[in-house]
């Protein structure tokens, strides 16, 4: 597992997505930092999440869902899409596969909160992917411009870029779009995607 994200690294309190492109050498070559939007099925996902069903039993939540995977696409703002941040996405403009007949990278657990790639601060959780040599390079060259941040409700099998999800069964928690990156098979994209109380 690549850790090159530290704690020296983190975000400005303005954004809370770092997209970075290195060679295979570990050389930065390109780099992204957004802010995300947090979607409708994303607050309603935390509502749920912090909501307790049964006060008598207070470990007994309206939502068990939790964040798992990310979806990259090679749409959005930037290639002239439909799609801008909004709270009303529910889904990606123009999903890439990761590997054949997978549309998700799932992100790295985090073992421990004394781990700084993880928890940079007492106030803030990071999740983190990478996507590898062999993700998404099929083809020689293909240009990532979204990303979206799923739970472990959403169907892994379903591709991201369809719009079905019912409100009651959460997938993507958050957003955003960038200018794009090209993937090659000679270069790899980390993410890092904070989430801040």
């Amino acid at each position: 597992m690549l850790k090159t994200i530290r704690k020296k690294d983190s975000l400005r309190p303005s954004l809370n997505v770092r997209i970075a492109v290195k060679d295979l050498q570990g050389n930065l070559l390109a780099v992204r930092e957004r802010h995300n939007v947090f979607t409708n099925m994303g607050r309603y996902w935390l509502r749920n999440a912090l909501s307790t069903a049964i006060y008598d039993t207070p470990d007994v939540y309206h939502e068990s869902a939790r964040p798992r995977y990310i979806a990259l696409g090679g749409a959005g703002a930037f290639h002239g899409g439909a799609f801008r941040e909004s709270t009303e996405i529910r889904c990606l403009e123009d999903p890439v596969n990761v590997l054949a007949g997978t549309w998700y990278k799932e992100l790295y657990a985090q073992p421990s909160l004394a781990d700084t790639d993880y928890f940079p601060t007492d106030y803030i959780i990071r999740f983190r992917t990478v996507i590898e040599p062999s993700d998404i390079s099929f083809a020689s060259n293909v240009e990532v411009s979204e990303l979206g941040l799923f739970t472990t409700n959403y169907d892994v099998g379903t591709e991201p870029g369809i719009a079905t999800l019912p409100i009651g069964a959460p997938g993507m928690i958050a957003y955003t779009i960038f200018s794009p990156l090209s993937k090659t098979p000679d270069n790899i994209i980390e993410v890092a995607w904070e989430l801040r109380t």
